[in-house]
């Protein structure tokens, strides 16, 4: 089975779109280390005391601490991977406008250049600097040297 290929402006599309993810990972992954430190860093109970809910329940202040730093990282962790998720979604949607932006000049060098060739004669015609001659005339046309190259002129 044949490999697929890629474009170039989908190989730039992909490009782009991985650095901006590995970017968005990062923040994703420094905005719930700040979150841990910030959650840290808050009041603690004294050890020992036992909080009493009003749904008559009670817990730990080590387990009410923790219940909070879960319940804290799990809401970072689906709002941020919402954001994620569209971010790299518009960011792999603007990377394939921008690619397709910065291909432009070279798809109409490109263009130019089929639309000369097909004008032009299907030999090309040597021309060669002075005191050179093209193989045709030089030595009748010989096998040996290309037909795009020119030879020494004998004296």
């Amino acid at each position: 089975m044949a490999r697929p290929v890629l474009t170039l402006r989908l190989r730039l599309t992909l490009l782009y779109g991985g650095l901006l993810a590995v970017v968005a990972a990062t923040l994703l992954g420094a905005a719930a280390i700040v979150l841990d430190r910030a959650l840290r860093a808050l009041p603690q109970f004294p050890p020992g005391v036992r909080l009493d809910f009003s749904d008559g329940s009670s817990l730990t202040a080590a387990e009410f601490s923790q219940l909070v730093r879960d319940s804290a990282r799990g809401e970072l962790l689906r709002s941020a991977g919402l954001v994620f998720a569209v971010t790299v979604v518009v960011g792999v949607a603007a990377a394939y406008v921008l690619a397709g932006r910065a291909l432009q000049p070279v798809s109409r060098v490109t263009t130019t250049a089929r639309r000369t060739s097909s004008r032009s004669s299907p030999t090309p015609s040597t021309r060669c600097s002075p005191g050179w001659t093209p193989p045709s005339t030089a030595s009748g046309g010989s096998s040996r040297t290309p037909a795009t190259s020119c030879v020494r002129r004998s004296r």
